[in-house]
């Protein structure tokens, strides 16, 4: 019985030193020395890798994509930065006039400015009684779709799109529009712009543009309207001793001199006055009669040929006549005309009288003769004139008289 109990004793007491173990978290040692836990490593925190790229700023430079020398337009998409006042920050398009809306400062004209020159002029009115040092930055949101027109006498007219940050000239412009048609007006092309609200009208001479690649292009800005008008008719008219008097149209490309200009009215009359043809010109308000000795010009390829301009009317005269006259003791006497190329002898001009009569006395001719202002006689013994060939021919003169003397027996 008391081994019994003394048994139990030895169990409850195990028990509870098992029980304590367990509490305290060794387990029991039954006499053997345990060694202590291992310690548990503890990771060491690697560290995060750095960021691709550095975080924005509140404000970035709204300025460093957007070209300072770019002219704003109408439609133009942009924002408007006031540091330190991003209540003032607005994003907006320009107008049709090229107008804004602003915070405090209301509408504010920027169209045809150029980035750099709205971001002062936006400055300038915030300063005036708002802020005291405003920053502003004006950066480009979107562009407006940048178009002009050529209208009129080209081969495509409408509406043509200009490429970004691009310069279009005029001529660039014509080209785009199929260049002119036969018609145009190439040296007066006009183009309408509008400056900040107001139009502007431009002429521009395509014509000689083309011609000089030195010149200075004229470019193209959006919104222009180019229109190449019609060429105005270039006439000049021949009237007077032609053969088909009337206006004769004038190319563009191609001069015409005074030969060229009574050719193309058929020549001249029998009677015409080739060597005094007139030509009336009118430049501005100022009215000149031209004389052009047509005949000697025609005899000279090396004369420097005389050309008609647009609106001249050339007057062919009828030719004065040249006569000259033979009286006294001849078959016929009277006046008779002298052809314009053949020289007359007095021998001829009294053949042409008919002849002496049988009382004539050819050794006495008398040819009075006026020059200038004055009056000039001269005897000719025509009798010894026909008999020596040899001798110098008297030639007569327009307006000659010539009077054959009577013998005297």
């Amino acid at each position: 019985m008391i081994s019994k109990l003394k048994c139990g004793l030895l169990t409850a007491c195990l028990g509870l030193v098992l029980g304590l173990s367990l509490v305290s978290g060794q387990a029991p040692t039954y006499g053997v020395p345990i060694p202590p836990p291992a310690p548990v490593p503890v990771p060491t925190p690697t560290p995060a890798p750095a960021p691709a790229f550095a975080p924005a700023t509140a404000h970035p430079n709204p300025t460093q994509s957007t070209d300072p020398d770019y002219v704003l337009q109408p439609n133009d998409f942009i924002q408007i930065v006031v540091f330190q006042e991003d209540d003032l920050t607005t994003t907006t398009r320009l107008s049709a006039n090229g107008n804004i809306v602003l915070p405090l400062i209301g509408s504010v004209q920027v169209g045809g400015l150029t980035v750099a020159d709205a971001t002062t002029l936006i400055q300038k009115k915030y300063h005036d009684g708002y802020l005291k040092d405003p920053k502003i930055a004006l950066t480009m949101v979107e562009y407006a779709a940048r178009r002009f027109s050529v209208l009129g006498e080209v081969q495509h007219p409408g509406d043509f799109e200009m490429p970004q940050q691009e310069a279009v000239s005029i001529l660039n412009a014509i080209a785009l529009a199929g260049g002119f048609t036969d018609a145009a007006n190439s040296s007066a092309v006009s183009v309408r712009r509008n400056v900040q609200g107001k139009e502007q009208m431009f002429t521009i001479d395509a014509k000689q543009m083309a011609k000089e690649s030195t010149h200075t292009p004229f470019n193209i800005e959006p919104g222009d309207v180019i229109t190449v008008a019609v060429a105005s008719k270039r006439f000049f008219s021949v009237l007077g001793e032609v053969q088909k008097p009337g206006s004769y149209e004038m190319q563009e490309e191609t001069p015409v001199s005074i030969l060229n200009a009574i050719a193309e009215a058929g020549g001249f009359l029998a009677d015409g006055d080739a060597r005094a043809v007139k030509v009336q010109r009118v430049t501005g308000n100022n009215e000149q009669v031209l004389t052009i000795d047509v005949k000697e010009m025609a005899k000279e390829s090396s004369h420097t040929p005389f050309n008609i301009e647009p609106g001249d009317v050339i007057t062919v005269t009828v030719a004065t006549q040249r006569l000259f006259s033979v009286l006294g003791q001849v078959q016929k006497p009277g006046s008779f005309p002298m052809q314009e190329e053949t020289p007359v002898t007095i021998l001829d001009a009294i053949a042409e009288a008919g002849g002496y009569t049988n009382i004539a006395n050819p050794a006495k001719v008398n040819v009075r003769r006026k020059g200038a202002g004055a009056e000039q006689i001269f005897t000719i013994n025509a009798k010894q004139m026909a008999k020596d060939s040899t001798q110098q021919p008297f030639y007569i003169q327009p307006g000659d008289v010539i009077t054959v003397s009577e013998t005297i027996f």
